[in-house]
């Protein structure tokens, strides 16, 4: 990164009293989540740290967190409405907590990897496959949650009435 790491922790404590007019309970944490979740996809990058050393400016910083929709960070249902062709498709993430953990769950994703759909863990910078538990950073598959774990998680978002892939483990 061509920015000093300090003055990227600045321009986000900026950039976060900015966005407070439009999101009241946004935090710094969720800037820098919304980055991770945009970076990560767009250089592949295992570590955030890794993808900050691929920024060369503030431009796309601002780009990304200026762009970036926080109603999902903290809500537990976001429908997205967009009348396309007569059609009414339905974007609909979920917030699940399972086990002191934060899963995001976007019913619709394009992105059929892991599985169909899967859950992504910003916090943690995974994804995981919702047929059998395994958990993936960029593609590659680092872990597996424990049984017991992975069918609470299950569970959790089968309450909320997520279709889950069949179980394959």
């Amino acid at each position: 990164m061509n920015l000093e790491f300090s003055e990227f922790l600045n321009y986000i404590a900026i950039k976060t009293k900015e966005k407070r007019s439009e999101y009241p309970s946004i935090g710094e944490k969720d800037l820098i989540k919304a980055l991770v979740a945009t970076l990560e996809d767009k250089y592949e990058c295992e570590r955030f740290s890794d993808c900050l050393d691929k920024l060369n400016n503030l431009d796309e910083i601002e780009f990304i967190i200026d762009n970036y929709d926080f109603r999902q960070i903290h809500n537990d249902i976001y429908l997205d409405l967009n009348f396309d062709d007569y059609l009414l498709p339905i974007e609909e993430k979920q917030r699940i907590k399972s086990k002191g953990q934060i899963w995001y769950i976007h019913k619709n994703d394009p992105d059929p990897e892991p599985s169909k759909p899967h859950a992504h863990n910003l916090e943690l910078n995974v994804k995981i496959d919702l047929s059998n538990g395994k958990l993936y950073r960029v593609k590659k598959h680092i872990d597996t949650l424990k049984k017991r774990g992975f069918l609470i998680l299950r569970k959790q978002i089968e309450k909320k009435g997520i279709e889950l892939p069949e179980l394959n483990r």
